[in-house]
């Protein structure tokens, strides 16, 4: 699994070190629970230096935090905490988590993983490691930028030469702010259809979804994906706001 998570920076004080990177004087500390709210892991610290990102869409500027975990198939709760030691100002978040036991003979696909934008290292092995995944924790864009998404399919059907093909399409709908009882679902828009080629059973991909000019507002953005030589389906969901 892996963890994002932003902290304003008008929230947190902070100073240029170098390009991209902020000095800071933060306590930080992370919890991962079972089910029964027993503690599996606990990561406490200090934290001097943080990645700084500027965005365009709200003019405002995050401090960066992220954390890998390798996790057995089972539900989870998650609690962070940040201290600014300057100002004493605290903050939390609270979240569950379910990590998904994938079959080996079904198609399947992972979560999607919204980015500011994801690089292919070319020279690279396919792979996690071939990506430089750039993550988008704060869920936004601009309406004069791009969306990007990284994800994974899995157990993908291979003829007797080992190729793999199949078909991938991506839908976006538009939702609205509130929940409205009895009201008509929001039609689902497809942005790109495509079919692919490969040579492994299962397939990194990502996409940069133009936002040229959309309007402001919460979206729902889906990936389906059909295998052409097995026949079978699988989509995944998240949602992300365009942002003036």
């Amino acid at each position: 699994m892996e963890l994002y998570y932003a902290l304003p920076g008008e929230k947190v004080r902070h100073k240029d070190v170098a390009p991209g990177i902020q000095a800071v004087d933060l306590h930080q500390a992370l919890f991962l629970f079972d089910s029964a709210w027993d503690t599996l892991r606990s990561v406490v610290g200090q934290v001097n230096r943080m990645p700084w990102v500027a965005y365009e869409s709200t003019n405002e500027g995050y401090l960066f935090a992220s954390e890998q975990m390798v996790l057995d198939p089972g539900a989870y709760f998650l609690a962070g905490e940040a201290q600014d030691q300057e100002t004493s100002q605290v903050g939390t978040f609270r979240d569950s988590l379910r990590v998904r036991r994938f079959g080996v003979d079904s198609l399947e696909i992972s979560s999607l993983l919204m980015a500011r934008r994801v690089v292919e290292r070319e020279d690279a092995p396919m792979g996690r490691g071939r990506f430089l995944v750039l993550p988008n924790p704060v869920g936004q864009c601009s309406r004069q930028g791009n969306a990007s998404f990284y994800f994974e399919v899995y157990n993908l059907a291979r003829d007797e030469f080992g190729a793999t093909h199949y078909r991938i399409t991506y839908q976006v709908q538009a939702l609205p702010e509130e929940r409205v009882a009895n009201a008509p679902e929001p039609e689902w828009t497809t942005a790109v259809s495509g079919t692919y080629r490969g040579s492994l059973d299962w397939e990194p991909q990502y996409l940069r979804l133009d936002m040229d000019g959309a309007a402001p507002g919460l979206r729902a953005f889906r990936v389906m994906v059909e295998d052409l030589k097995s026949g079978q389906q699988t989509a995944a969901t998240t949602r992300f706001r365009v942002m003036w």
